[in-house]
């Protein structure tokens, strides 16, 4: 995660358009203009349209300034430490970006004791720092993702309730996205999306089958 992604977002919150050579071998522009569904497809609503040749961003304005600052503690004032960090998170302008990591020898943390707020973090941090719109990567933070795009066939996807909302749009717009492909006559992209489209019927159904609770749905 980049230092001005609280002020202006990742990287694909900034694409302005894709240069894509569809499954079916047409040379496509998709923007929010034009083909809004694949562009909406690329930036993380499935996978396998076709192969991006050139990406378009909005750059934002930046100064010839900046300022880091790292602050190391030991593991004894790891609970006060979390505190700050949760605090400054919270309340610290767009223009910051906060971030915590957790390193050093292996250690157990008992959940009851003067470090719990340690342990929820280091339980927690890997998914605050890898959520994505729909859900949580499940990956380790420094492992990279081998995918593209392909959240919704991937083994180590999570999300839970609280994503039911997005789950469902998601579901709506990738229905729209097929009948699309198939009045277009792009076969390719409409059975491919169909696994999407599965793999989204049965999160919303197992989150539904276990109603409010805090598990997860891969």
């Amino acid at each position: 995660m980049g230092r001005l992604a609280r002020q202006h977002g990742l990287a694909c919150d900034n694409v302005v358009s894709y240069a894509v050579v569809t499954a079916d071998g047409d040379a496509v522009r998709a923007s929010a203009d034009e083909h809004p569904d694949l562009f909406w497809g690329l930036r993380g609503g499935g996978g396998n349209f076709g192969i991006v040749v050139e990406l378009e961003f909005r750059l934002p304005p930046v100064g010839p300034r900046a300022l880091v600052v790292e602050l190391t503690f030991p593991l004894d004032r790891a609970a006060a430490a979390m505190r700050g960090w949760r605090d400054l998170a919270e309340e610290a302008p767009r223009q910051a970006t906060p971030t915590a990591e957790i390193s050093g020898d292996t250690v157990t943390l008992d959940p009851a004791g003067q470090v719990a707020d340690a342990a929820w973090a280091k339980q927690r941090l890997g998914r605050a720092t890898q959520a994505l719109p729909n859900g949580y990567c499940g990956l380790p933070i420094q492992k990279h993702c081998p995918h593209a795009n392909a959240c919704l066939t991937c083994p180590v996807f999570l999300t839970g309730p609280e994503f039911l909302p997005e789950l469902r749009q998601q579901r709506h717009q990738t229905l729209a996205l097929i009948s699309g492909a198939r009045n277009h006559g792009h076969e390719r992209v409409a059975e491919m999306n169909k696994q999407v489209r599965a793999n989204l019927d049965r999160m919303i159904t197992e989150i539904g089958n276990h109603g409010n609770g805090d598990g997860d749905a891969r």
